[in-house]
């Protein structure tokens, strides 16, 4: 059996149809209004729209890869080998707790040869550590790997509040 059915969309004045076998009707949900611009918005829709060109050309115009590139990544696939050499893991900082600023910037080539930096270790493929969603999860990883956590990790078993343990605390017996 085939139905038929339309599915509002919650930020236009449109429906879609839909055809799906075996579909089952639906109740839909009221349709929102557009919301309206205010100063600063950034319009998306129509920034994309304004400046979009279609190209009917070829891929002709692209370069190969770079030596820089192809270095980089015959140096990311022999870490990744040894990684996988290791036991899942080619080091972790179990000491730190991961934060945007809290390590030095890790270098696949070297700090000359690297254009993007932001490997999140201060060395490639170093794991790092994220408490603050919670410590139970860390510690898990950890121990899987067999490392201990540090002092500062260990912190947040007992002295910080995460976010899971706010959310859970919000939950009673029943």
């Amino acid at each position: 059996m085939t139905a038929r059915f339309k599915t509002p969309s919650v930020f236009n004045e449109y429906t879609t149809d839909h055809i799906e076998s075996n579909a089952v009707q639906v109740s839909t949900p009221p349709i929102l209004d557009t919301p309206r611009s205010l100063p600063g918005d950034c319009d998306v829709k129509s920034f994309i729209n304004e400046h979009f060109k279609y190209y009917n050309g070829d891929e002709s115009f692209l370069a190969g890869p770079t030596q820089r590139t192809q270095d980089a990544l015959t140096k990311f696939k022999q870490l990744l080998t040894k990684e996988r050499e290791m036991g899942g893991v080619l080091s972790v900082d179990a000491e730190i707790p991961s934060t945007i600023t809290s390590h030095e910037p890790g270098y696949l080539l070297s700090k000359e040869e690297d254009v993007i930096v932001g490997f999140q270790g201060d060395e490639p493929l170093q794991r790092t550590c994220k408490p603050h969603g919670g410590y139970g999860v860390v510690k898990k990883a950890l121990d899987a790997y067999g490392y201990t956590p540090g002092w500062k990790l260990q912190a947040f078993k007992d002295n910080v509040i995460t976010h899971n343990d706010l959310t859970f605390s919000m939950y009673t017996d029943k």
